[in-house]
């Protein structure tokens, strides 16, 4: 007699297996590709981060842990076995974000959303143009503090929409804390995540106290103005959480800025250095999640999260379009690796979104409309690719100007 059930829990346990597979494969080549980062022969920023962190003139604790792991096992096959592991959590995170975001989906499809996410990169044509599709996405793996960077910016997103989801009712303690917790270590390993999202975070609970007025109509006036001071109070509060990584930013500042480097102030001063045509690269690095949220964002159930998400977009971007470093850092792109972060969030979302849209517009009999969903993620992203070259190429030298020197920030 056909068995369902069995066949269900067989199905999902060869879907483990898989996943068991493919992740140790990929512990293995990420581990064999840092070494060999390590040791030389690569454009790679990974040499200099080692050397600063067992010299300790490095501020990031990544160049803590570096320092500790080559005290208890010298040498820098240590480095790369950690930063394979930060990049198989980074995965796991992007997953957990995306099963927040998309319940009804199907958790083996998510994974696979995950992978793509992570690994979502721009791709260089050299024979049409030559033509750079995007200048900014996840895919850097040259930056070992931007990869440790990665899985704290999506806990701290997650942790933010959690607590964001009850803290009006009652403040979410253990949620709030992890998202303090969380956005504290960002800072620590880089600023250039929270930087951008302080801002953003603080316009969003500034949106919710505006936004909840019709509800307060229902209150007596005394009531009102009663709702009012308890929303503020709660709004505070949640706000209070960036505090110590404020200060540890600015404790940063004192560390990474003097007489010979500071902050300059200039429109696509360091973007042009690295892009023929700064505005036409952002286009073409924003154009996927963009377009997908514009047709699917309804689909997207947290509001939160799409407000969040474009706001930390819009700062990174305007961070690194408008400022920059003056002194021998000039033109490191130090203000980019917001932006690379931002675009890594902002896909997710839309990775998120374009899932529940399917899901809910073709849902099939493969696993809660998973077949539906990946016809249409590729169907999307091929049609998204063809819409770039109606834009101009960028330089081909990007991928050589960012990773030849050796980036602090």
């Amino acid at each position: 007699m056909f068995d369902y059930i069995s066949m269900k829990y067989d199905l999902s346990r060869k879907r483990t297996i898989f996943a068991l597979i493919a992740f140790t494969v990929l512990f293995a080549l990420n581990t064999w590709f840092f070494y060999a980062q390590s040791v030389g022969g690569f454009q790679t920023d990974l040499p200099a981060h080692i050397h600063g962190a067992l010299s300790g003139s490095s501020y990031s604790i990544v160049s803590i842990v570096m320092k500790f792991l080559y005290t208890i096992w010298p040498n820098t096959m240590s480095i790369a076995v950690f930063l394979s592991f930060v990049s198989i959590w980074s995965i796991c995170v992007t997953w957990a974000l995306l099963r927040y975001l998309a319940p009804d989906v199907s958790s083996a499809l998510l994974l696979l959303v995950a992978w793509m996410c992570n690994f979502e990169m721009s791709l260089y044509i050299p024979s049409v143009g030559p033509m750079y599709l995007g200048s900014f996405s996840s895919g850097v793996w040259h930056n070992s503090t931007y990869l440790v960077l990665k899985p704290f910016a999506v806990l701290t997103l997650l942790y933010f929409l959690k607590a964001h989801e009850l803290y009006l009712q009652k403040m979410p303690w253990k949620e709030w804390l992890c998202f303090t917790g969380l956005l504290t270590c960002s800072a620590m390993v880089k600023p250039s995540f929270f930087v951008s999202f302080v801002p953003a975070m603080v316009i969003v609970l500034l949106w919710d106290l505006i936004d909840g007025g019709h509800l307060r109509l229902r209150y007596r006036r005394r009531s009102v103005v009663l709702q009012w001071k308890r929303e503020c109070l709660s709004a505070l509060w949640f706000a209070s959480g960036i505090i110590p990584a404020v200060a540890i930013g600015i404790v940063q500042s004192f560390i990474l800025f003097d007489s010979s480097n500071a902050v300059g102030f200039g429109l696509f001063t360091v973007m042009s250095h690295f892009s023929k045509y700064p505005i036409e690269a952002i286009a073409k690095s924003l154009a996927f999640p963009l377009l997908g949220l514009f047709f699917c964002a309804w689909a997207l159930r947290n509001r939160a999260a799409l407000r969040v998400v474009c706001l930390n977009v819009y700062f990174a971007f305007f961070y690194y379009s408008c400022l920059y470093e003056t002194g021998d850092r000039k033109f490191h792109g130090n203000f980019g690796w917001g932006a690379l972060i931002a675009t890594f969030l902002i896909f997710i979302i839309a990775a998120a979104a374009l899932c529940r849209w399917s899901v809910e517009n073709y849902s099939d009999n493969c696993g809660g409309g998973g077949g539906g969903v990946i016809k249409r993620t590729v169907s999307s992203s091929w049609v998204a690719s063809r819409c770039f070259f109606l834009i101009p190429s960028d330089s081909p030298g990007l991928s050589t100007a960012v990773s030849s020197h050796s980036c602090p920030l």
